[in-house]
């Protein structure tokens, strides 16, 4: 159901960033298709409810890429601006914002202040972090991931892991 939202995420990335979806894409095609979203240049999302952060670089995302986040918020706040130093300005996004960025670049999101009820229930801020993980390069299938596991040991063979 969530399908046409990360879709439309990957046309605002397209719109805004032609040549970097374009490197992106690339990737998508030397990956094993199982580890992509269907119809994006994305392999992975992370979902944040309420999560300021310290500045912070992304680690494991492709170097030649470029991350998309989706903001969906309500109630009343102040706060969560992302903030990227390096080009000197903080982003205040609305719902339904999408914001396209390098996530190797320091970047960070302030504390909430002047909240008008209870977290999660008056108020929220809860954002969609898309991007391509790099390694997912050389990743077999996902059955033939498993497999590899299970011979080194990590999951016993027998386990109910399929």
């Amino acid at each position: 159901s969530i399908q046409p939202c990360l879709k439309e995420v990957a046309g605002v990335f397209k719109d805004v960033a032609p040549s970097k979806y374009e490197d992106q894409m690339a990737y998508v095609e030397k990956a094993h298709p199982a580890w992509i979203i269907p119809g994006t240049p994305f392999t992975t999302l992370t979902i944040n409810n309420c999560v300021p952060s310290a500045y912070h670089q992304d680690g494991g995302d492709l170097k030649d890429g470029m991350g998309c986040m989706l903001c969906f918020r309500k109630g009343e706040y102040s706060g969560f601006e992302l903030v990227i130093p390096e080009y000197r300005f903080a982003i205040d996004m609305r719902h339904g914002d999408v914001v396209v960025f390098n996530p190797v670049v320091w970047h960070g999101n302030v504390p909430p202040y002047a909240t008008v009820g209870e977290e999660k229930v008056d108020w929220e801020r809860i954002t969609v972090v898309h991007y391509y993980r790099e390694g997912i390069l050389g990743c077999d299938s996902p059955l033939g991931e498993l497999e590899k596991a299970k011979s080194r040991g990590l999951l016993e063979p027998g386990e109910n892991n399929d």
